[in-house]
């Protein structure tokens, strides 16, 4: 039995009951999805590279947005040698707010910064020019610290 029968065979037993309105929404008259813009295939690595790439600039926002201060008071760079870069090269004090993070290569950590700075964060592209700079490291930017 179709819906239209089982309602007219209710109609008379409930009192007023109504057919089944038409939907409202016109079907689609698309039947396949679009082609992407780029027919290039991704690798699985880039894949993978992309989510690590994601995940690290989520953890540093967290770090960064616990603090309730804005975006552009915060440093980010790069290094290989965190310690010595944050006390030598900025000129951290121990009280400072500061954390770093683990880029595990050296692309991953360029992406990182490259999107943090995207996204209004104080630094520039042009450090780490030491080997392997895998680290990815922020602070708060005060008035004793250099840039």
């Amino acid at each position: 039995m179709k819906q239209d029968d089982w309602m007219s065979l209710l109609s008379g037993i409930g009192g007023n009951s109504l057919p089944p309105r038409q939907s409202h929404v016109a079907p689609s008259p698309r039947v396949h999805f679009p082609r992407p813009v780029s027919t290039r295939r991704i690798s699985l690595a880039e894949k993978i590279s992309a989510l690590q790439v994601s995940q690290k600039v989520r953890e540093i926002l967290a770090f960064i947005d616990s603090y309730e201060m804005p975006r552009k008071w915060w440093y980010v760079g790069i290094t290989g040698t965190p310690r010595f870069r944050l006390i030598q090269g900025h000129g951290l004090r121990p009280l400072d707010p500061r954390k770093v993070w683990n880029g595990g290569s050296e692309d991953i950590a360029r992406r990182v910064e490259r999107e943090l700075l995207r996204l209004g964060i104080d630094g520039g592209t042009g450090g780490g020019s030491e080997d392997s700079p895998t680290f990815v490291y922020v602070f708060l930017k005060q008035p004793h610290t250099r840039r």
